[in-house]
C-alpha cells in the first residue's frame, strides 16, 4: 500500500489507492472482517463475503508484515486456523498469499502451537499443516515455496513444534534436500538449511532422533548439496535482498557442520572436494553480492576442523598425539616408545611453577600445561592407537594445508583489534574493550581448533609462523572463551617444538612455561638449571 499522512499529527499511515472503492478500503482496514472473508462463506460469518480467500489473505499479510503488534492482533483475532483452511481449500495459483500469511504469522510464538494442532476448527476439518506444506514443496511457484519453507523453518524453532518437522524429514528427506539444491530463491535456501540445522540438533540428552535425521539427509545427498551451495554461491537464485545469498551460505555451513559429526558425512565431504571449497570460502576467493559474515566463516572453519579429525579420535588423545609427533625423528624413522616415555611434568611441579605456569586447572581459565585435557594412560596398546590415529590425522590435515587454508585461518584468529603493534609492544587498552563483532568469538574458536591440529606437523608450523600466528595466539591466551584459550595454548605448544619458533614466541611474550614445555630439550635444560640453582642455594 502507498504511504501517506494519517490522522495523527506527524504520523504516517496507508493511503487509499485511487482504484480502490470506499467499501473495499473500509474492508481492508478491518482485520476482523478480513478474517471472515478468509474463512469463506459459511453459517459462522456475520457478514457477507465480498472478496476471495486469497485476496483476504493478501490484505491480512500486508497488515501483519507492517508491525509486530499488528501481527499479534491478527493472531488473537483467530486468523491462524482460517489461514490454514484457506491454504488447503484454494487453487494452487492462489496459495502464495495464503502461505505468505502463514509464514508471517508463524513468526509469532503464540501461533506456532495452533499451526501444529490437528483438531478441527469450524468450518474446517482437522488439518495436518506440516504434511500439507511438505507435499507442496517444489511443486508450486517460487513465492509459494518461500512461504512454505519459511513456515516450516519457524516451526522448527520451538521444542514443542519441531517434532512435527522432524517426523516429516524422516518420512521424506528428499523433498527438503531438493528444495535446498534447486530452489530459485536464496531466501528459501537459507530457511531450508536453517530448518535442517535445527532438526539435526538434539532436543535433549537423547541424540537418537537427531542422528537418524542426519543419516537420512546424508543418504539423499545433503552433504553434496551443501558443497553445491558453496560452489554456486546461489548465483542461480533470484532475490530482492542480496543478503539472503550470504545468509544461505551461512546457514548451509552451519547445517554441514552438524552433519560432519557423523563419520559417513566426513567421508562423503572429503570425496566431494569439500576441503578445497571451504578453504576458498574463508579465503574470500568467491565473488559474493556482499561480504561473508563472520558467523558463516566460523561455521566453515568449524567444518574444516571437523574434517581434520580422523575416525577413532578422542579429545584425550590430543596431548598423546602431540607428544608422539614431537618424538618422530627428522629422518622419518620410527619414534621412541611412547609408552615408556614419561609425560612432561604438570604445572604443579615446584620447578615449573617458578616459570609462571598455572598452579592448577582452575586457574587462568582452567588450563593445564597441555591444553586442559589429560593425556591417555601410556600403555603399549594406547601407543599403537595413538600412532594409527596420528597417521590418519596427518593425511587429513594435509588436505587442509594443501588447499591453502592456513593464512585465512590465522586471519580469522586475529580478531578486529589485531595482535600487536610493530616492535612487539601490545596496544594500550583505553577503557573497557568493546565486545567482539557477532560471530568473531566462534570464528576464533573454530579457526584456532583447526590450526591446533595443523600445527602438529612441522611443515604446517612454518606456514603458521610465517602468517604471523605466534603473536595472535599469544593474545588469544587472554580470550574470554575457554575453548579458544585451550586451542591457543595447544597450538603454541606445538609451534614451540620447532627451534625456529622460539624467537618469535619470546618476541610475542608467550608465557615462559609454554616456551619451555613445548620443547623437551628446553624443558629438561630448565629443570636441570632450576635444580642446580636450588642446590647451590642450599649449599650457600
Amino acid at each position: 500500500m502507498a504511504k501517506g499522512k494519517g490522522k495523527g499529527k506527524g504520523e504516517k499511515g496507508p493511503t487509499k489507492p485511487e482504484s480502490m472503492s470506499e467499501e473495499l478500503w473500509a474492508l481492508f482496514n478491518n482485520p476482523a472482517d478480513l478474517i471472515q472473508n478468509l474463512r469463506g462463506t459459511c453459517v459462522f460469518n456475520t457478514i457477507n463475503c465480498t472478496i476471495s480467500k486469497s485476496q483476504a489473505a493478501l490484505y491480512l499479510w500486508q497488515h501483519a508484515a507492517t508491525a509486530v503488534a499488528k501481527r499479534d492482533e491478527i493472531v488473537q483475532l483467530g486468523a491462524v486456523p482460517q489461514a490454514m483452511g484457506a491454504f488447503k481449500s484454494v487453487e494452487d495459483h492462489e496459495r502464495a498469499p495464503c502461505v505468505g500469511l502463514l509464514h508471517c504469522l508463524s513468526a509469532c510464538e503464540a501461533s506456532r502451537e495452533q499451526l501444529t494442532n490437528t483438531k478441527a476448527v469450524p468450518p474446517h476439518p482437522p488439518i495436518a499443516l506440516v504434511n500439507m506444506l511438505w507435499e507442496t514443496l517444489i511443486t508450486n511457484s517460487t513465492a509459494t515455496e518461500v512461504g512454505v519453507i519459511g513456515t516450516l523453518c519457524n516451526l522448527s524453532e520451538d521444542a514443542d513444534t519441531r517434532p512435527s518437522v522432524n517426523k516429516a524429514i524422516l518420512n521424506d528427506p528428499v523433498r527438503i534436500v531438493n528444495a535446498l539444491h534447486t530452489s530459485l530463491s536464496a531466501q528459501a535456501r537459507a530457511d531450508a538449511a536453517l530448518m535442517m540445522k535445527r532438526c539435526c540438533t538434539p532436543l535433549g540428552p537423547d541424540t537418537t532422533t537427531a542422528d537418524n535425521i542426519k543419516r537420512k539427509l546424508i543418504d539423499v545427498g545433503a552433504v553434496e548439496t551443501c558443497i553445491h551451495i558453496f560452489e554456486k554461491n546461489c548465483t542461480d537464485c533470484t532475490s530482492a535482498v542480496k543478503a539472503y545469498t550470504v545468509l544461505a551460505i551461512e546457514h548451509t555451513a552451519g547445517f554441514l557442520h552438524k552433519l560432519l559429526f557423523l563419520p559417513e558425512a566426513k567421508e562423503r565431504a572429503i570425496a566431494a572436494g569439500c576441503v578445497e571449497v571451504l578453504s576458498k570460502l574463508i579465503s574470500n576467493k568467491y565473488v559474493l553480492p556482499s561480504e561473508l559474515t563472520l558467523t558463516a566463516k566460523a561455521f566453515a572453519a568449524g567444518c574444516l576442523c571437523m574434517l581434520t579429525v580422523p575416525k577413532g579420535f578422542q579429545n584425550e588423545m590430543m596431548d598423546s598425539i602431540s607428544q608422539y609427533v614431537r618424538m618422530l625423528p627428522a629422518n622419518g624413522g620410527p619414534p621412541s616408545n611412547v609408552a615408556s616415555t614419561p609425560p612432561p611434568p604438570m604445572s604443579d611441579d615446584p620447578l615449573l611453577a617458578s616459570l609462571g605456569a598455572p598452579s592448577s586447572p582452575g586457574e587462568k581459565g582452567g588450563m593445564d600445561a597441555f591444553g586442559g585435557i589429560p593425556a591417555m594412560e601410556a600403555t603399549e596398546e594406547s601407543s599403537k592407537i595413538v600412532a594409527s590415529v596420528a597417521k590418519d590425522l596427518e593425511e587429513q590435515v594435509k588436505l587442509v594445508a594443501n588447499a591453502g587454508a592456513i593464512p585465512a585461518l590465522v586471519g580469522l584468529c586475529k580478531g578486529p583489534g589485531g595482535a600487536e603493534e610493530e616492535g612487539g609492544k601490545k596496544k594500550k587498552k583505553k577503557g573497557k574493550e568493546p565486545p567482539l563483532p557477532p560471530g568473531m568469538a566462534e570464528a576464533q574458536a573454530s579457526a584456532a581448533g583447526c590450526l591446533r591440529h595443523l600445527s602438529l606437523f612441522e611443515e604446517n608450523r612454518k606456514v603458521i609462523v610465517a602468517a604471523g600466528g605466534v603473536p595472535i595466539f599469544a593474545k588469544l591466551l587472554e580470550s574470554k572463551q575457554r575453548e579458544t584459550r585451550l586451542h591457543a595454548q595447544g597450538t603454541l605448544l606445538n609451534l614451540g617444538a620447532d627451534n625456529a619458533s622460539y624467537d618469535p614466541m619470546i618476541a610475542a611474550k608467550v608465557p615462559e612455561h609454554i616456551t619451555v614445555l613445548s620443547s623437551p630439550t628446553r624443558m629438561m635444560k630448565q629443570i636441570r638449571d632450576a635444580a642446580a640453582a636450588q642446590a647451590a642455594k642450599a649449599e650457600g
